[in-house]
């Protein structure tokens, strides 16, 4: 590339991050990615240890080839093939068990999924109705419906059984209790789950993921500096004009920051964003944390590719428990990936990976209550597979603190960022334009309609295309 063209700078090398600058790249854009840590992937990093493949957390893809982050591989011709399992998952609800579909190809799936919740047991036509609507993207809702998942569903359903559903789909994809996550986002995403190719995983892990568009990137021109933290964004007349890194200057015509919208706003300075702007990034609420642990197994122990565990509790119970702070109240509820099951090639020949999450409070100096989940989560786990306790030969946790670290932020380690609620969603959601010319915020606070690291992915493939479309201005 020439070396005099525009420079774009992209700050943290998560996926929005990686994203962004693989659209960048292929549009032919001279590009540096400055990440602070010593490698790329954010949350969705990993790391290989002795014949082990280890993701950082629990991680599955919602639709997996049809997504976000496979459109930003293939602008960069990095190999990704998704592992689709059906049934996908093993759903635990108090003790009773029963299959989760990977692929929604088909509507009697969906409507065994409502009969394995207990759709028949309680108003089933109105619950069927729902399910409907739901796997339809809610037509009955306007984009900036205030209705929370719980309230939509209320009104056509008080089925317990298929509010538990409700409430696990909302903690898996959200981080949220249903009566906090906004309905018409929920119906988005699980509309674009039954129409996609099914619910996968990548072949070598999150890792060979993002080894993959790292190494795309770099062979079409982009540079990565690893280790190298931004102090500040520079702004000049309304324009954003360079970085300070490391106590050096690096110039930019547009710098795409993967910080969160709170992070953006520290380093380009509040008096350089506006009040708006600056005033609503400090008002808006996030997503609850997770906490995870990393079981090496000599054997294989768990079947399925994931697990669902929730309690028995009634989802409004358990939404009222998180209401008031009383996380550990609710119930050792957790989501479990087993990437082995996925990929072998992940674990030595015999071996099982498997991590498994539980929600936690995002504040880092909670960090004992995360740590005290996880061992409820694990007594609960060797109770529905007592082999597993001695089949474990190596044990990590990442607790909220670890997860603050891998974004970039130091006292807080929320799963997701800006919580998916009715006001923080549609028209609500922050976009990923600010006040400043040419400084854009991209990763999941900016990005709509999509889960986790497809969030992600799509605000920084949005933000690059819009920045493009505008390359003269």
């Amino acid at each position: 590339m020439n070396p005099a063209s525009p420079h774009a700078l992209v700050i943290g090398a998560g996926m929005g991050g990686l994203a962004c600058a693989a659209r960048l790249v292929a549009a032919g854009v001279r590009t540096t990615v400055i990440e602070a840590g010593a490698r790329a992937g954010g949350r969705v990093g990993g790391t290989r240890e002795d014949g082990w493949t280890l993701d950082f957390a629990t991680h599955m893809f919602s639709i997996s080839s049809g997504g976000e982050v496979a459109r930003a591989a293939a602008l960069v011709g990095a190999p990704l093939e998704f592992v689709v399992r059906d049934p996908v998952a093993g759903v635990w609800l108090g003790e009773r068990r029963f299959p989760f579909p990977g692929r929604f190809d088909s509507p009697l799936r969906l409507a065994r999924l409502g009969w394995d919740v207990g759709l028949a047991r309680r108003r089933p036509l109105g619950t069927l109705r729902h399910l409907v609507q739901l796997g339809r993207g809610a037509p009955e809702l306007a984009d900036d419906s205030p209705e929370s998942l719980r309230d939509w569903a209320l009104r056509h359903t008080d089925n317990p059984g298929y509010h538990q559903l409700l409430n696990l789909l909302s903690l898996l994809a959200f981080v949220l209790p249903y009566d906090q996550a906004s309905g018409k986002e929920m119906a988005r995403c699980f509309a674009r789950i039954v129409r996609g190719p099914g619910i996968g995983y990548p072949r070598g892990g999150c890792l060979g993921l993002v080894e993959g568009l790292v190494r795309g990137i770099e062979a079409r021109g982009g540079r990565f500096e690893f280790g190298h933290r931004v102090e500040a964004i520079e702004v000049d007349g309304g324009r954003v004009r360079a970085a300070r890194v490391d106590g050096r200057t690096v110039d930019a015509d547009r710098v795409f920051c993967n910080a969160g919208l709170r992070g953006t706003v520290a380093l380009a300075g509040a008096d350089a964003v506006g009040p708006e702007l600056a005033g609503r990034a400090a008002a808006l609420t996030d997503s609850l944390a997770g906490v995870m642990v990393r079981l090496r197994l000599d054997r294989p122990v768990i079947p399925d590719p994931v697990l669902f565990v929730m309690p028995a509790t009634p989802a409004e119970r358990v939404c009222e428990l998180i209401r008031h702070d009383r996380l550990e109240e609710a119930g050792a509820g957790f989501y479990v990936t087993v990437p082995s099951n996925f990929d072998p090639a992940l674990a030595p020949p015999g071996h099982q990976l498997v991590v498994a999450g539980t929600l936690a409070p995002p504040e880092v100096a909670r960090v004992d209550v995360g740590r005290r989940m996880l061992a409820a989560m694990e007594g609960r786990l060797a109770e529905l597979y007592p082999a597993l306790p001695g089949a474990v030969i190596d044990r990590q946790v990442v607790d909220v603190a670890a997860v603050a670290r891998a974004s970039g932020k130091g006292d807080r380690g929320e799963a997701v960022g800006i919580g998916q609620t009715p006001p923080q969603t549609g028209p609500g959601r922050p976009g990923w334009r600010t006040p400043v010319r040419g400084l854009y915020v991209v990763g999941a606070d900016t990005g709509s309609g999509a889960i986790g690291t497809e969030l992600a992915a799509g605000s920084g493939l949005a933000a690059a295309e819009d920045a493009l479309a505008g390359a003269g201005s």
